[in-house]
């Protein structure tokens, strides 16, 4: 992991583990095998669920890169509890919004262009009556 974070984390919990495992040895040996082994074991644990918490934010990320690209049809899966679960959601509740929002605004776009259409054949045919009359017009009478 390229986490600052997580690797300070996981020094000073080799530190902590270190330094209780050398203060134990001075007291009994088993003791201190007993707190190396549970140490490690905790920095495993954590790096372990700290790793999968680091795969979801990813996973998230990508999703989100994915509805910047314009590609909404995204699932989210996740039912579990927690402030990722919750996060995964809401995102996919604006992903819902934005869909809708964009469909409108293209049904919006064409009903415009409809308009604009409609719009410009009502001034074209008065337009065009009235340059034929004035034409008329201009010509010089004949007897």
């Amino acid at each position: 992991m390229a986490d600052k974070n997580f690797k300070i984390q996981i020094i000073l919990g080799s530190v902590a583990t270190a330094i209780a495992f050398l203060v134990c040895l001075f007291i009994n040996k088993i003791c201190a095998l007993l707190v190396l082994l549970l140490g490690l074991f905790c920095i495993f644990v954590f790096a372990h669920f700290t790793k999968k918490r680091y795969d979801s934010i990813e996973k998230l990320n990508d999703n989100l890169s994915l509805i910047c690209s314009g590609n909404y049809d995204i699932k989210i899966s996740e039912n579990s509890e927690g402030e990722l679960s919750i996060l995964s959601n809401n995102l996919y509740k604006v992903v819902n919004l934005l869909k809708v929002q964009n469909e409108q605004l293209e049904n919006d776009k064409v009903c415009l262009a409809d308009s604009l259409a409609d719009i410009s054949h009502q001034l074209k045919t008065p337009l065009t009556s009235m340059m034929v009359i004035s034409d008329i017009l201009d010509e010089k009478p004949t007897e």
